[in-house]
């Protein structure tokens, strides 16, 4: 561990240390600073940090044992924890992926101390984490170093899918982008980087996310407790901080695989300024479209995809310990679908892109504050154009073309206090936004036949929050929190308070917590999916005086503790939701009507939702042989007036059983091998209660209930092989990766088709209905060579 108080240059405020690197190792260290001094408590502040990188390291401890008292390091890295005057004392630094590392004190006034951290080589240590770090339930903040050791698609680190193997986090269904939190829709997450709001996190069938797993140095996600500095949605934050690059010198990394490849370059500015970080990655769908051909030949769908996304960071060194920081990024998807039909083809192509770029100044306050304020534009936008072309004559009968586009700005301003036994946030946040979800084209026979655009959707967002947590004792924490925001159109003015609570009990090893959330969320989604095709169509929706904000309040209790090779934990939650809307049956939701927003003709609203389970959780830390188990029930259900007769019916993603087994097994020095297993219920989907026989004596299915049948029941099995290596030319470091995803196989149904086969027996002939699984993707397997220099 190193530690350091900043520039010599500076009589009376600095001071540097520099000690080994053992795990173990205890310093006495007196940090003299011209600070204001305080007659019972001093501050111990500054920044942690990579000892290789000089990486600023984002959700570690800073603990001390004998005070019990604890702080998390920010998105700066920066720390302030308040101790006892001129009392000598132990202070443990700990980050998960790193070595731990104690310092003895003995502080007579407020002072500065900034401390490097080596990365970890042996996996022991990892279970320490559980008593040095008090998290609110459902938080998670992990590392990108822990999350890229889980095997994934197509052999790259992805954090998405790194997420869905933890409990309460589940796919929508195979081949789409979607995360369901606790059986929420995916419009229900906020998933952020660098503070802009991402729409759509998954590039490729979803089996890529969005953020790239070289530019990402931290994720924080919450499911239970929302911090007072989050809002608009229901179910889930997942705050995604990137990277600043490396410090302390010039660094690339190339990886080149069978589907996706990618650049990555990092390293100081000059005269050391700062740092910078560009990353770009490119995909294609080469051999999952060859893994679709065989039933593209037979009469289903043959599906494509490519992709490319572009990262870029630039971070400067100011006066007073302060920062700024511009970050951009830029991705884009296309994704396919050509379908056979008796004399005709039908071909459907969707594209989207994200667009964020922020700026980020942030400082310290003195010794015990800091300040963040951020200004941010992210812009999303999507296209479907679905074509039905002639087989003989190969020219076009009809064509639908169809297109969204969400622009914000946004700019938040919020400043947070360390005191002895308090830790206070408070901000102010501001977005405007403009929503066009629906802008439509149809065209037959090449000529234009209905076209609608109903304009977009201009609205307001302001927010301010207030958040305290009370050490009360060694063993209580307390958080207090509020948000009040608003939310206007020209339609609509909407005023909401947010309150936030939490209690955290923690004594002899194990922990007890408990916390209530409300949050509102003024968005809502759609979906168009069926036909022929196996893609779908997701739409953005406004809230509006018709679509009205969303409100949810969420309850949760945990408990956990930990055991001799690592530690498990069991979380019980329970959420309630109002102001749902769901799609009207048999509609395109496309906008065709005379009025503006015509889309309104197509939702219901106004429905109830509720969703409630208990995860359970058990991981291994320690020896070779490292993972852990999740199983979670839970349930996912949804009330409206007009559908099942006003019934709860199970919402889209409930999925009652939901298990996960992640192993990691070190091989001597060079060789990783790694396996997940996934088991998951069947998500609902709609059967036909009765076909009537229309003039042209074609069968047209009826359709009574919503959700009242499931798909069979979704497992696979994925392994990965990972082999490092020196390169013999030039000495650096190597690394293939071996890919096998759902080894066995198996053909896990996406969605169902329906028709009728006749059955002919001695006295007459009667028709039975036939269902056709319709699956995308089974045994695909990948390689990837990753080099860094």
């Amino acid at each position: 561990m190193n530690t350091s108080s900043g520039n010599q240059s500076r009589p009376g405020r600095d001071f540097l240390f520099r000690s080994g690197i053992l795990s173990d190792l205890s310093v006495v260290l007196l940090c003299l600073t011209v600070s204001v001094g305080h007659t019972q408590n001093c501050a111990l502040h500054g920044y942690l940090m990579d000892a290789a990188t000089q990486e600023p390291l984002v959700g570690a401890s800073v603990y001390a044992p004998e005070t019990g008292r604890g702080v998390i390091t920010n998105y700066a890295g920066y720390y302030s924890l308040s101790l006892p005057c001129k009392t000598r004392q132990q202070v443990v630094f700990h980050q998960i992926g790193y070595s731990p590392g104690t310092l003895t004190l003995a502080l007579t006034r407020d002072s500065s101390c900034s401390v490097a951290l080596q990365v970890l080589e042996l996996a022991a240590v990892e279970v320490k984490a559980a008593k040095l770090q008090k998290r609110m339930p459902g938080q998670i903040n992990m590392p990108v170093k822990t999350l890229a050791r889980i095997p994934v698609m197509l052999g790259e680190p992805d954090l998405i899918k790194s997420l869905m193997l933890l409990p309460g986090f589940a796919p929508t269904t195979e081949g789409t982008a979607g995360l369901s939190v606790r059986g929420g829709s995916v419009d229900q997450n906020l998933i952020t980087l660098d503070g802009s709001t991402i729409y759509n996190s998954g590039h490729i069938f979803g089996f890529i996310s969005t953020f790239h797993p070289g530019v990402t140095k931290q994720v924080d996600t919450y499911k239970s407790f929302f911090p007072a500095r989050y809002g608009g949605r229901l179910s889930s934050v997942i705050d995604v901080t990137m990277k600043d690059g490396d410090a302390t010198a010039l660094k690339r990394e190339a990886n080149l695989g069978l589907i996706n490849s990618s650049l990555l370059l990092e390293g100081p500015l000059a005269e050391d300024k700062g740092t910078f970080l560009l990353a770009g990655r490119f995909a294609h769908s080469g051999i999952l479209t060859l893994a679709t051909l065989p039933g593209y030949l037979s009469g289903q769908n043959l599906l494509f995809a490519g992709l490319y996304d572009f990262n870029a960071k630039i971070t400067w060194k100011l006066k007073r310990d302060a920062k700024l920081s511009l970050s951009a990024f830029a991705g884009d998807d296309f994704w396919g679908s050509r379908a056979r039909q008796s004399g005709a083809f039908s071909d459907a192509l969707v594209n989207w892109g994200n667009r964020a770029l922020g700026l980020r100044y942030m400082r310290p306050l003195g010794s015990r504050g800091f300040v963040n304020t951020r200004v941010n534009f992210n812009s999303f936008s999507s296209n479907l154009r679905a074509s039905l072309r002639d087989a003989g004559t190969n020219n076009i009968t009809a064509r639908v073309k169809t297109k969204g586009a969400i622009n914000e700005f946004g700019a938040r301003h919020e400043y947070n206090w360390q005191l002895t036994r308090h830790r206070i946030t408070l901000g102010l946040e501001g977005i405007y936004q403009s929503n066009n979800p629906i802008k439509t084209e149809i065209t037959e026979e090449g000529e234009p036949a209905q076209s609608f655009d109903g304009g977009p959707t201009r609205s307001l967002q302001a927010a301010v929050y207030a958040e305290d947590t009370w050490s009360v004792s060694k063993t209580i924490d307390f958080t207090l929190g509020a948000r009040f925001s608003t939310y206007y159109t020209t339609s609509l003015l909407f005023p909401a308070l947010e309150p936030r609570a939490a209690v955290a009990w923690q004594r002899n090893k194990q922990t007890w917590q408990l916390s209530y959330s409300k949050m509102v969320q003024p968005l809502h989604r759609a979906v168009t999916q069926g036909g022929s095709n196996a893609l779908f169509y997701e739409y953005w929706l406004p809230a509006t005086a018709f679509t009205r904000p969303q409100i949810g309040s969420t309850f949760a209790l945990r408990h956990a503790r930990p055991w001799s090779g690592g530690q498990w934990s069991v979380e019980a939650f329970w959420r309630q939701m109002s102001n749902q809307v769901e799609q009207r049956d048999n509609t395109t939701l496309l906008g065709i009507g005379s009025m503006q927003n015509a889309w309104f003709q197509d939702v219901y609203v106004g429905g109830k939702g509720r969703a409630y389970g208990v995860e359970l959780w058990l991981e291994k830390q320690i020896g070779k042989l490292n993972g852990w188990i999740a199983y979670t029930y839970s349930r996912s259900e949804r009330q409206f007036l007009q559908i099942n007769a006003g019934s709860w019916f199970p919402f889209d993603f409930d999925r009652p059983h939901d298990v996960e087994l992640s192993l990691e097994y070190a091989w001597r020095k060079n060789w990783q091998f790694t396996a997940n297993f996934v088991y998951q219920t069947g998500v609902p989907v709609n059967f036909p209660e009765s076909y009537i026989r229309t003039i042209e004596n074609r069968v047209r299915f009826v359709f009574t209930e919503r959700n009242n049948g499931r798909l069979p029941d979704y497992h696979r099995l994925d392994l990965n092989a990972v082999y490092h290596f020196t390169t013999k030319r030039k000495g650096r470091d190597a690394k293939l990766v071996f890919g096998f995803y759902n080894i066995y196989g198996r053909a896990n149904a996406v969605a169902l088709n329906f028709g009728t086969q006749g059955i002919t027996s001695r006295t007459s002939t009667d028709t039975a209905l036939e269902v056709e699984r319709l699956a995308i993707f089974q045994f695909v397997p990948a390689l990837n060579y990753h080099l860094s220099w």
